[in-house]
Formats: structure tokens, C-alpha cells, sequence
């Protein structure tokens, strides 16, 4: 093969290449999942309360549950279920928050948060998931421990988060005053997803070394 022909196999293979970075690097996918198949299932009938401070008999009741990433990248969507507890939903808001892992095991530093998030129905009927697109988009990396956290957005809250309907267990704690988590251990987790952009690092660097390489030829 001519140097010429070579160096226009190596063009035709670093757009390609190129190409697929780009629709990669748009390209969401699911890191985490507790919701059943097909169709998104969790379970309507039980879940975990969120309670602000004029409710008693907690008087301020935060959840949060461990989870941990198969893939990274980017945070791009985190959807769960949120149901009112109350007839009415204007007052049920919660602040949904990602965190990382303190060294105790805890919900540590707030890499996202999602800021009165309103529920989707009243607790028992099947309400339509919860989509939360981030803002901040923080990197999640594969094999990490991070937290997904729910909290009282206001004082008349009082939120469910359903569970899921698979069994599935991961670390719980729990807040009855802010920031003050404290470990409950292996509980029935929130039915949720996390959704990343992976980092089209990878791809990126095959291209430059593949046209660096017949480029040195």
C-alpha cells in the first residue's frame, strides 16, 4: 500500500472513528437500576418516609440509600417515584440529592440536587415515575459508593418513596436533623435508576493513535 492510499485509509478510519466519539459522546445509559421489567415496576404499597418537621410522629425524617455505578461518566438523569402522603400534593415537595461516600459510610459531600421536586400521585396508586435531568453533571465512576438522598424541600412535607419490587437490598441511613445521617444497614431500597453519559475518552485516543501510526508509516 502507497504512503498516499495510507494516509487516506487513515482519514477514512479517524472520521469514522470521530463520528462514533460524537454519538457516543450524547449517548445516555443506565449505571443503576432497581426498577422491575418490563415496563418500570416498583412497588405502590410500601415505601419510605420523608416527613418534614410539622408532621409528626418524627419531626423531620430524611432517607437515603447507597448505590454503585457499573458504568461512568457523567450523571444525566436520576428517576425514582415520589408519592404524596397528604391530599395536598402542593405542599409535598422533597430535594433529591446525589452524594458521595464519606469515609464512615454515609452520605458525604452533594454533587447534585434536585430542589422541590413534586410528587407524581398520592401513595397507593401507581403514579408515573419521576424524571431529573442534572445540571451540575457531576462524573460517577464505575465501582464507586454514592448516595441517592430524599429530604423535606418544606416543614408540611410528608413523602413516600416507593420501594422496589424486586427484593433488592443496599445500605440505608437515615436523618432526623439535617446532615445528621446515621446508619440503619442493609434495607429494601428506593425503586430508581441512574443514567450517565460515558466518556468518549477511550474511543478518542484509539483514533489519534491509529492515524499516528500510519502517519509514522
Amino acid at each position: 500500500m502507497s504512503p498516499s492510499t495510507q494516509m487516506r485509509a487513515a482519514y477514512k478510519i479517524l472520521i469514522l472513528i470521530s463520528a462514533t466519539v460524537a454519538l457516543h459522546s450524547t449517548a445516555q445509559v443506565i449505571t443503576y437500576n432497581t426498577f422491575g421489567e418490563p415496563g418500570d415496576t416498583y412497588t405502590n404499597g410500601s415505601g419510605w418516609l420523608v416527613n418534614g418537621s410539622a408532621n409528626p410522629p418524627q419531626p423531620y425524617v430524611g432517607e437515603a440509600f447507597a448505590f454503585t455505578p457499573s458504568v461512568s461518566g457523567t450523571l444525566s438523569r436520576v428517576s425514582l417515584v415520589l408519592s404524596a402522603g397528604n391530599t395536598n400534593l402542593a405542599s409535598d415537595l422533597a430535594n433529591v440529592v446525589i452524594s458521595d461516600n464519606s469515609p464512615g459510610n454515609l452520605p458525604n459531600a452533594r454533587l447534585e440536587t434536585f430542589s422541590n421536586v413534586a410528587c407524581s400521585g398520592p401513595f397507593g396508586a401507581n403514579n408515573p415515575l419521576t424524571s431529573l435531568t442534572a445540571a451540575t453533571r457531576p462524573f460517577l465512576q464505575a465501582g464507586n459508593t454514592y448516595w441517592l438522598s430524599v429530604e423535606p424541600a418544606t416543614s408540611t412535607a410528608d413523602v413516600i418513596v416507593n420501594q422496589n419490587s424486586l427484593g433488592l437490598l443496599a445500605s440505608q441511613a437515615q436523618e432526623f436533623s439535617r446532615f445528621n445521617w446515621i446508619a440503619r444497614g442493609n434495607k429494601t431500597t428506593f425503586a430508581f435508576s441512574v443514567e450517565v453519559v460515558p466518556e468518549p475518552s477511550i474511543l478518542a485516543l484509539a483514533a489519534l493513535g491509529i492515524f499516528g501510526f500510519v502517519r509514522r508509516r
